[in-house]
Parts: C-alpha cells; structure tokens; sequence
C-alpha cells in the first residue's frame, strides 16, 4: 500500500469514530461514571446520617440522668408492670430491718426495743391468774403471745427441736413475736466449749426456722457453775459464732468476771448475760449493742421492780435492745412482772 492509500484509510476511521454514538465512544467510561455519581450521591446521604446520629449521641450525652431514665421508662412503659412491680416490692422488703413491725406496742422498731417475758411457758400452775382456767396446753403459747413478745426456751437446752415444733410456734406467734433459745446441752456440759465446732454448726441448723422466719432472739449459752475460767478455751470457742446472730454467754463461775472476758466478747458482740440470782450476781457490764437480763429471784418488791424498770428505760434510750426475763416456773408471777415492766414504759 502506498502512502496516499493509507491516508485515505486513517481518514475513513477517523470518520467512523466521530460518526459514533456518544455512549457507544465511551461506554464504559459513562458507566463508571454514573456508578461513580450514585455512590456519590449515597455516601453523601450516609454521611448526613452518621452526622445526625453523632448529633443525637452528642445531645443525650449531655442530657442530665435523669433525662435519660424518664425516657428509658417511657420506651418500657409497655412492659408487663406488674412483674416489675412485684420485683420492686420484694427488693423494699429484703431492705426493711426485720423489727419493723410494732411488737406489742412496747416499742418502734426505729427506736431500741424491749423484749421481755419469762423462761418456758407451757406452766398449767400460772392458771388462772395468767391463763384462763379452761386454755388447753396446745393454747399456751399463743395466749402468752398476745400478752408478751418474747421466750426463753429452755427445751432446746435438752434435746435438739424438729422442725415441725418450730413451725408450729411461728404459725402460734404475731410477726414480732421472738424466741431466744438456750444452746444444746451438748455444746456447753458435755464438750464444755472444747472443740464444739460441730456441734454448734448442727445446734443452729436445728433452730434455723426460726431464723428464717425472723423470729430468733439471742442464743444462750448457759455454762455449768464448775466451768472455770480458761482465756484460750473461751476465744478459740467464741470464733465458731457466726457474726449475723445475737448470742450471749451465762457464766456460772466468779473467775469468768474479768476484764479480757469482757474485752473478747465485746469484741465480737456478744452480750455478757446479766444473771441475778441468790448464789451469783453478775457485774452489769455491757458488752454488745444488746443486752440480756435473767433475773432469778423468787420475788421483787415493787421498789425493785420500779428501779427495773428505772433501768430499763436508761439502756433503751441508749439505743440498746434489751431482752429480760424473769424465771418462776410454779406461779405466774414471772409472767406477770414481764407484762408490768412492759406497763411501765
């Protein structure tokens, strides 16, 4: 081919080229280039809604808590409230202190209270003048109840409760109504402190219905009178005490009373019990933020009972809870000194 032929060709494809559709000349560059305009113009629109989503963030950030609790509670509001409100209702009742109820008028539970009653009371000699004449047996403890709101339990000091006796004395009992039992026989005579960790841990399983319920008063541990004073043997017995319960320590024998004695159970919160009685009488040293009296005498004149009461008056104020009782198990005098002292305040 010579030159003026191969001119003539490159202007016939030159001519063609120009000839062409635009979009067939660039196809794909038009192509790219819309795809390129959409995603553009898509970017933009997630850019302006990532932006008012930062701006909505940056709002409830600075909203106060409040703010974003009332909101959170006007998205729920659609949800089952009653289950929620049962929720809330058992959360108020686990935050309650357990002596909220009012036991028998004898004190708030905002204030200290007084617990006060007798040492057993299932005594047929207290009829009439305590109990009606025709109460049977099973009735006792429910009538006691509605004239006093405590017991010392002395049965337990014998033989370990089932658990149905328990329940039956709560089912018998106002919710204020409280038992402070006397430790197993076995802890205190017969292992006499000494290496009593097993027996301690099946003493309080055994009385643990009342726990449950709210219902149990202090723990008495009542040692023999020949138990004589052993600074060892009492700390090593004193650290099986859990420290979520009340308990308080009879001591028997005059070489107890000294001052580490006193010093170790206040360190643990255990009351020094404050037993009078014509043999041994008990220096009143207040060891915890409770206190228990056991007062024995066969009779108190009515100047002693007023200073009873006198003293009282001084520990509550104090913000102590007392729990007081007087033994006399052949008449219902007992009983009925507890149900005065209550009288008196």
């Amino acid at each position: 081919m010579d030159q003026a032929e191969e001119d003539r060709a490159q202007k016939r494809r030159n001519e063609s080229f120009h000839a062409k559709p635009r979009h067939q000349r660039g196809g794909n560059f038009e192509h790219q280039r819309i795809d390129h305009d959409e995603k553009c113009a898509q970017s933009d629109q997630g850019q302006r809604e990532c932006d008012d989503l930062e701006k909505k963030s940056e709002r409830r950030v600075d909203q106060p808590d409040h703010h974003c609790r009332d909101q959170s509670s006007a998205e729920t509001s659609d949800l089952d409230s009653r289950h929620y409100g049962s929720h809330n209702h058992q959360t108020d009742r686990a935050q309650q202190p357990v002596d909220e109820q009012v036991p028998h008028g004898f004190r708030l539970y905002s204030m200290a209270q007084l617990y006060t009653g007798t040492s057993g009371f299932a005594y047929p000699g207290w009829k009439p003048r305590f109990y009606p004449a025709n109460l049977p047996d099973k009735k006792f403890l429910e009538h006691y109840a509605s004239r006093l709101n405590c017991v010392e339990i002395n049965y337990t000091f014998r033989r370990l409760p089932a658990a149905t006796t328990l329940e039956n004395w709560v089912k018998s009992t106002p919710a204020s109504f409280r038992f402070a039992c006397k430790a197993n026989q076995r802890i205190t005579h017969i292992l006499r402190l000494k290496d009593a960790g097993a027996a301690v841990d099946l003493f309080l399983r055994s009385i643990d219905p009342l726990r449950s319920a709210r219902r149990l008063g202090p723990i008495l541990f009542q040692l023999p009178p020949n138990l004589k004073f052993d600074m060892t043997l009492l700390t090593d017995f004193l650290v099986l005490l859990p420290p979520d319960l009340r308990f308080s320590i009879e001591f028997r024998h005059a070489s107890w009373l000294q001052a580490p004695v006193y010093e170790a159970l206040g360190k643990q919160n255990i009351s020094l019990c404050l037993a009078e009685s014509e043999k041994l009488e008990i220096p009143e040293v207040i060891t915890a933020d409770f206190v228990y009296y056991r007062l024995r005498k066969p009779e108190y004149s009515e100047e002693e009972r007023k200073l009873i009461a006198e003293r009282t008056r001084e520990l509550l104020s104090q913000g102590k809870d007392l729990y007081l009782f007087f033994k006399h198990e052949e008449t219902p005098e007992g009983a009925l000194y507890a149900e005065e002292l209550a009288s008196r305040l």
